[in-house]
């Protein structure tokens, strides 16, 4: 979805920068990544897949806050973060760790988990 869209839609709307809300945001995220690092080790492998874009999602909103802009749609959170940050950190980068990054990561744990699984034997 293109930015401007985003905006007309209300998906994006402009408010006062937040910084407690960007920090508490953040908290959140530090919280949910350790989860899921917790979860992983504890061989809950899909739910450390959720927990972990829960946390990435949760930095992406911390970046929103502090710049006055609230969300509806997690596709217009990559637009935004796309046009306003994607100099800094790279479209390509940026994307990856907004569509898959986390996820990916968690995934080919699961993976390995499954093989581990299918040979019978524990995973170490």
């Amino acid at each position: 979805m293109r930015l401007d869209d985003c905006f007309k839609k209300r998906l994006l709307r402009t408010d006062k920068p937040d910084i407690l809300k960007s920090k508490k945001a953040l908290e959140m995220a530090n919280l949910k990544i350790e989860r899921a690092g917790e979860l992983t080790e504890s061989g809950f492998y899909e739910e450390s897949i959720v927990s972990s874009y829960t946390g990435m999602f949760h930095s992406a909103r911390a970046l929103l806050f502090k710049d006055g802009i609230t969300e509806r749609s997690h596709a217009c959170v990559i637009a935004y973060l796309s046009k306003e940050y994607g100099k800094t950190l790279g479209r390509i980068a940026l994307a990856g760790l907004i569509l898959t990054g986390w996820k990916d990561m968690n995934r080919s744990m699961v993976w390995k988990h499954l093989e581990w699984t299918n040979m019978n034997q524990k995973m170490p």
